[in-house]
Order: structure tokens, then C-alpha cells, then sequence
């Protein structure tokens, strides 16, 4: 349960949503296994797992909910080899060249027959909506499969009026002097041991260390001569260790004694009583992390235009296509 990655959105609107609303909106899209022509299905689960029917697990004021992926997958080379049977064998029999037309067409067929076969991955993607309502926390290690979560999310809940993480200070450049030491590291962080270093000019090289002194003169070198971090490990408050990048995207999140300690501290039995004071803890030290985040960025840029706002022509952008947003909205 204990998230691994975070990619953090702001609600620019209140969320208003209430809890059982939200758990009757979830159960109109409950997950539901493949059959045997679905190549791929996504719905809600309990995030409680088998202890709990709940598709909205509340602690503390703090709501988490579970995306279920479950996807075929069907090997490239199987489908080429079968469809390259199916295309040799036309060409013999009827001696003629397959076109691309039905060449595809032949393709589709070839996945028909060997979808009940295939066997299904599946995927858990958590979130959770601090007690405040003005997070939204997704454990994502790629914006894919967080944009997943949130085109669902919003399909079932109606009002979702949320925007990436935008801090006022450049997290690049604010990096770069934390490791430079030209400025200090806030109170509260401490330097890793894990940095990515990128070449800003046409060339666009990067340099990745790990279980390296970050001050140490190889790196101060790079980075005299122009390279800016993309990518750095920090401990924060002695209790959590992760790796930040440039779009304030935490990964490889990993909880230390302490803050586990606080969990088993309950003396909660019960599997279901065991997740819920784990999700509190869990909670309750990410919206500390997140407070911490966003001053030692400057705060929040919240100027960043919502999809709705862009959907309506408030705002003009070059990097939003409104044909894909649409759809997402």
C-alpha cells in the first residue's frame, strides 16, 4: 500500500464530491475481468484489497481509491508469424500480392483468434484525496498511466477540475544551486546520494550517478560547466528517501523505520485495521512532504490554466492539442 511514486495534482476548483456520492459513482464502473474477445478492461477495486468491499477507503478524512488495469498481451511475433502464414497462403492459392487493406483486416483476425488465449497483466494504480480536498495524489511512475487514472476518475466523479504541480521557482535551476551549494538545501531536506545531470545546449547529453557524493568535484565540475540536474535524491525529515525531477515528480519513494514504525504502532489486528492506520500514517507524512515541496519551490504557480479553461478559449497554449484535451475531458 505504501505508495512508490507520486505524481501530485491540485484541485483549482473545490472537490465537493461526497464520500458515499463518489463510492456510487466508482461502483458504476467496477472492474470486471477480461472475456474472452477483451483485449484490455479498466475499472474500480477496493484499494483495502479483499478485506473490504469500500471502492472509496476514507481515513482521517483522506479518501483512496484503486484503478484496476487488466490487458492481453499477445506477443508481436506471434501475430506477425500467424499473419504471414495467412498472407503466403492466399498468395499461393489465389495468386495475387495481399494489399495493405487486407493485409490489416487479415491482422484483426489473427488477434481475434488468439485473444482467448492470451494471458492477461494486470495492473493497480492508487490515489488519494487529501483530508483538505486540495490534492490529488497518484501513485504513477509515468503520466500515462496517472492520465489513465484521471480520465477515469473524471468520467465517474463529474467534477474533476485538477492541474499538475507547478512551482513558481524553476525546480531545475533550484536543484542545480542545492547541489552547487550557492544556495542552502530548505530545513527539512538533505541531499541524496542519486543525481541525473543534463547538457542544456544542441547536444543534450546527461550524465546519471548513483551511491555518489554529490559534492564531490567530478559533479561540481559538470555543473560549473553548464550542466543543470534533472533528477536528484533527497531524504527528507529522516523518514522518507526519493528521487525528484524536474516536474516535481517524486519516484522510487522508499518509507524508512520511523515512519513505518508509526503504522505498526496502532497495534491494529485485522487486516482491513492494519491498511487503514497505514494509509493514515502514510497520508498524514505525504501532505507534511508536499507542504515542504511547494515552499522550497516559491509555492505554486497557480496560474496554470485548467482543461476546461483551455476546452473554452480563456486561455490560448501551443502545447495542448484541444482535440486530445476534449477527449480527455
Amino acid at each position: 500500500m505504501w505508495f512508490k511514486n507520486i505524481r501530485l495534482y491540485r484541485f483549482t476548483k473545490p472537490f465537493e464530491v461526497a464520500e458515499d456520492v463518489l463510492e456510487q459513482a466508482l461502483s458504476s464502473s467496477a472492474f470486471t475481468p477480461c472475456g474472452s474477445q477483451d483485449l484490455m478492461q479498466y475499472g474500480w477495486v477496493s484499494p483495502a484489497g479483499r478485506g473490504s468491499d469500500s471502492l472509496v477507503h476514507a481515513a482521517m478524512g483522506n479518501w483512496m481509491v484503486c484503478a484496476r488495469k487488466e490487458e492481453k498481451v499477445i506477443p508481436a511475433s506471434v501475430i506477425k508469424e500467424q499473419l504471414d502464414e495467412k498472407v503466403a497462403l492466399i498468395s499461393a492459392k489465389e495468386a495475387r500480392n495481399v494489399g495493405k487493406k487486407e493485409r490489416q483486416t487479415l491482422k484483426e483476425e489473427v488477434i481475434l483468434t488468439l485473444l482467448p488465449k492470451a494471458l492477461p497483466k494486470t495492473h493497480f494504480t492508487y490515489a488519494f484525496i487529501t483530508a483538505d480536498k486540495e490534492w490529488l495524489v497518484i501513485d504513477a511512475s509515468s503520466a500515462g498511466r496517472a492520465e489513465e487514472l484521471l480520465i477515469a476518475l473524471r468520467e465517474a466523479a463529474g467534477n474533476l477540475s485538477v492541474v499538475p504541480i507547478k512551482s513558481t521557482q524553476i525546480p531545475c535551476a533550484i536543484m542545480t544551486r542545492w547541489v552547487l551549494q550557492e544556495i542552502p538545501v530548505p530545513t527539512g531536506f538533505e541531499l541524496g546520494h542519486e543525481a541525473e545531470l543534463v547538457d542544456q545546449s544542441d547536444e543534450g547529453g546527461s550524465i546519471s550517478c548513483k551511491q555518489q557524493s554529490l559534492t564531490s568535484a567530478e559533479i561540481q565540475g559538470h555543473l560549473t560547466a553548464g550542466m543543470k540536474v534533472q533528477k536528484l535524491g533527497l531524504v527528507w525529515r529522516e523518514g522518507l528517501e526519493f528521487v525528484m525531477d524536474d516536474q516535481l515528480s517524486l519516484k522510487r519513494l522508499k518509507f524508512l523505520d520511523g515512519i513505518v514504525e508509526k503504522a505498526e504502532e496502532s497495534g491494529s489486528e485485522s487486516q482491513l485495521e492494519q491498511f487503514d492506520a497505514a494509509f493514515s500514517v502514510m497520508a498524514f507524512e505525504l501532505s507534511q512532504l508536499i507542504q515542504d515541496v511547494c515552499a522550497a519551490f516559491g509555492g505554486l504557480d497557480e496560474n496554470t490554466p485548467t482543461a476546461d479553461e483551455i476546452l473554452a478559449g480563456v486561455v490560448e497554449t501551443d502545447t495542448v492539442n484541444k482535440e486530445e484535451l476534449a477527449e480527455v475531458v
